[in-house]
């Protein structure tokens, strides 16, 4: 008798986990985009827009996220030529980068650029693998991207490449997060790139 007893309690609980993870998860799907916010890990959130490089650019961030330090960015980003811009979260594990510079040719569209950058990152980190390409050339500002797995140290990691025409300047806009928390970021990426705003001629 006490075996059966031991045996509907241990149920009790795998059903009790059972309904509260259930309950977990059905919280965290109406939360999923820009609008709403997003869970991250355990953490809600929330998105307004920053204003960059003295508000020629708009770009929809999380609010949490701050400035990466100087010597931080140089460890993680070894190259000299790093982002101007560094937004990153708590453990700096989730980053938003971005650069903003003048082409040689300013008639090149981002469609084209994109895939010069997919050839390159061929040759120099044959390790990666493109997961997809794109452009959006009827967006209001028209961009192309690209999104990538790479390795880092200890983890591999996903990338999203965005490339939009600011005036006559370039936008490089750069997101990672560790490779298995990619799917909580999708859809509000999609969104991020849409919502990309060109102020340049405001200022």
């Amino acid at each position: 008798m006490r075996r059966m007893c031991a045996y509907g309690g241990r149920r009790i609980v795998f059903e009790d986990k059972q309904i509260a993870e259930q309950r977990y998860w059905e919280k965290r799907k109406k939360f999923t985009g820009i609008g709403t916010g997003i869970y991250s890990r355990d953490e809600l959130l929330e998105f307004r827009e920053f204003r960059l490089f003295s508000g020629k650019v708009g770009v929809i961030l999380p609010v949490v996220f701050n400035d990466m330090e100087i010597e931080e960015a140089r460890q993680k980003y070894h190259s000299e030529q790093r982002p101007e811009i560094i937004k990153t979260n708590s453990d700096g594990s989730i980053n938003f980068a971005f650069n903003l510079v003048g082409q040689a040719d300013p008639n090149r569209k981002p469609e084209t650029i994109i895939f010069d950058f997919r050839r390159m990152m061929k040759l120099l980190h044959p390790t990666n693998i493109c997961l997809n390409i794109d452009s959006k050339p009827d967006a209001p500002c028209p961009y192309a991207w690209m999104e990538f797995t790479s390795c880092a140290v200890n983890e591999n990691l996903y990338n999203m490449l965005s490339l939009y025409l600011i005036g006559d300047e370039l936008l490089m806009m750069m997101f990672n997060c560790p490779l298995e928390e990619r799917t909580e970021w999708l859809l509000c990426l999609s969104q991020i790139r849409e919502m990309v705003i060109d102020y340049s001629k405001e200022v």
